[in-house]
């Protein structure tokens, strides 16, 4: 039992820190997309949805997919 509450507060320890990145994110749109998908692990169609507007599920997605392209062609990146 010891085991199971020691690795669940490790787990709400990383959703913290996922959420703190995430909401670091300056554009709203992104953050939202980021959010709905890794925290609340909606289908790309439900995030879509939530966000509103024209937005569809290929849209969200390209915007999620390019963010982290993004990160990882950054040069303030470290190796």
């Amino acid at each position: 039992e010891n085991r199971i509450i020691a690795k669940r507060d490790e787990i709400q320890c990383l959703r913290d820190e996922a959420v703190a990145y995430i909401e670091s994110i300056q554009d709203s749109l992104t953050r939202q997309i980021i959010y709905y998908r890794c925290v609340s692990l909606m289908s790309w169609r439900k995030v879509a949805y939530e966000v509103g507007g024209k937005n569809t599920e290929d849209s969200v997605k390209k915007i999620y997919y390019r963010y982290f392209d993004k990160l990882e062609s950054c040069p303030e990146c470290p190796d």
